[in-house]
């Protein structure tokens, strides 16, 4: 695991401890999955790195600001355009 993977990791899983999704899965539970899944084809560790912090920004006020310190500008993007991703795709579902 390489050290912004780690450290990552071990950000989101202080502020997602215990968070469950809709359906009843721990969050973190998801988010190792959705990794082990794309670790399977090859992902990079920045992107593994940016599924753990997307999910964080649902619990942070200034997920940009404060994200940006930690783990870089690149990085931080990246988490923030996937959670508004996820946020999109979860407002498409609820209308369907």
């Amino acid at each position: 695991m390489s050290d912004i993977l780690s450290k990552a990791t071990e950000f989101s899983q202080v502020l997602l401890a215990e968070k469950k999704q809709f359906s009843g899965e721990e969050v973190l539970h998801h988010c190792d999955g959705v990794c082990h899944i794309l670790l399977g084809v090859g992902a990079s560790q920045d992107l593994l790195a940016a599924i753990y912090l997307a999910y964080v920004c649902d619990v942070l006020s200034k997920p940009q600001e404060t994200l940006t310190p930690v783990f870089g500008k690149e990085l931080t993007g990246l988490a923030v355009s996937t959670h508004k991703i996820f946020h999109l795709q979860k407002m498409a579902g609820d209308s369907s």
